[in-house]
């Protein structure tokens, strides 16, 4: 994934890792987890951005996680939920795995969906870049986000994606600090809310040293783009997700939910075709 000109552009190698995750551990076979999709754009017409889940297809996506009949999850319905399930309040019996949304980068499609959200009453994060609010009209402005936390109230959490979205893996201890510190900073000033949640940007590699800053600014919270599900027990600021791509159908996404989707397979499928080269 490359910035040109503020705009996000993602290469085959980015998606790759994206899917597959480097999978040790995804929580397949653990009962008592939480599914948390990862959206970025949603587009109201087809793009080529694999990341971009077209407007139609998300509203399937909602429908399935709406359909109590069809359901073996359940939604996530608040941050209190969401936090009890790592103290072990949640009682177990009848568990189902929960489902939460979230979404990175602050595109300004968010506004479009989320009245459909809003409606099915789930537990949505928003991960923004501060440098991208208000630099184009892709992205979302300041009243813009403050009009959603107004509209969704609780249920959604603002969270960072890094100052600029740099890759923090790359870069020197005193810009990753930079990065995680003054993006918390800003959106705490300009919400007036506190921020505790963090989506490392190229999230699928993430140094000791960088989970250890997060925890020093002020994080209680935050996640890589490591695919799996969140699992009690695992570390609070290293919590795995799940990405979902414009190829995605109620019926995939209900796999990648019950965790009987593989990207282990999917990649040793696309390596054995050599259909696509990475560089």
């Amino acid at each position: 994934m490359k910035l040109k000109g503020g705009e996000i552009y993602y290469g085959v190698k980015e998606i790759l890792v994206f899917l597959i995750g480097q999978v040790i551990k995804t929580g397949y076979n653990s009962p008592y987890r939480i599914a948390i999709l990862t959206y970025h754009d949603i587009p109201l017409d087809k793009n080529k951005d694999v990341f971009g889940v077209p407007f139609e297809n998300f509203l399937f996506h909602l429908s399935l996680l709406g359909n109590d009949s069809l359901k073996s999850f359940s939604i996530l319905r608040s941050i209190k939920e969401f936090e009890s399930f790592f103290d072990y309040l949640e009682d177990r019996r009848n568990f189902k795995v929960k489902v939460a949304l979230s979404f990175d980068d602050g595109f300004k499609s968010f506004l479009n969906v989320m009245p459909f959200i809003n409606d099915l009453r789930i537990l949505t994060f928003l991960f923004i870049t501060p440098k991208f609010i208000n630099s184009s009209n892709k992205y979302l402005t300041w009243d813009e986000v403050r009009f959603l936390k107004n509209a969704m109230g609780d249920r959604l959490i603002i969270g960072s994606h890094g100052l600029t979205h740099k890759p923090l893996h790359s870069i020197g201890a005193k810009d990753v600090k930079e990065e995680l510190y003054s993006s918390k900073s800003i959106i705490e000033q300009q919400l007036n809310v506190e921020v505790h949640f963090l989506a490392y940007p190229y999230g699928y590699n993430v140094p000791d040293f960088i989970v250890e800053m997060a925890y020093e600014v002020g994080y209680k919270y935050a996640f890589t783009n490591k695919y799996g599900f969140v699992c009690v027990g695992d570390n609070k600021l290293k919590l795995r997700r799940i990405p979902i791509l414009k190829w995605d159908t109620p019926w995939t996404l209900k796999q990648k939910i019950n965790g009987d989707f593989n990207p282990h397979l999917l990649y040793s499928l696309l390596k054995e075709k050599q259909s696509l080269h990475l560089k």
